[in-house]
């Protein structure tokens, strides 16, 4: 019986431990997501960003980032668990951006998973790289 429970132990704390991670996560992304929609009754930190395509595939990037990235980035993208993206786009060309969407990086901040906007690395990018201009 003892052995049954050490084993039991052995492979269920990192089980919960890793449980408890993925809940947090989900439940931080969640929460920003309703902070996107519904703005708080603030002026929406991106909105100002300029389009570039008559609004359709910038818009669309837009979205994407604020569904997909703002649970790390924070909703206002100004860096949470992840790095400020406005910093990012500081410190990256679009080019590299659209790297790091395609195969990831480690950082001081933890690990950017590789293949988050698969097929929309390049409009994502450019979104992000234009996040430059703003404070």
């Amino acid at each position: 019986m003892n052995r049954n429970v050490k084993a039991l132990l052995v492979a269920g704390i990192p089980f919960l431990i890793g449980l408890a991670f993925a809940a947090g996560v989900i439940t931080t992304g969640i929460k920003n997501q309703k902070a996107v929609q519904t703005n708080d009754g603030k002026k929406d930190a991106v909105s100002d960003t300029k389009s570039t395509n008559s609004g359709g595939a910038n818009d669309d990037a837009k979205n994407i980032v604020m569904t997909t990235c703002a649970g790390c980035h924070g909703s206002d993208l100004k860096g949470q668990v992840g790095p400020s993206l406005y910093e990012a786009a500081k410190k990256y060309k679009p080019e590299e951006i659209e790297k790091i969407l395609i195969d990831g990086k480690r950082g001081d901040k933890g690990q950017m998973p590789a293949g988050l906007v698969k097929g929309k690395e390049k409009e994502v990018a450019s979104f992000i790289a234009s996040l430059k201009d703003q404070k």
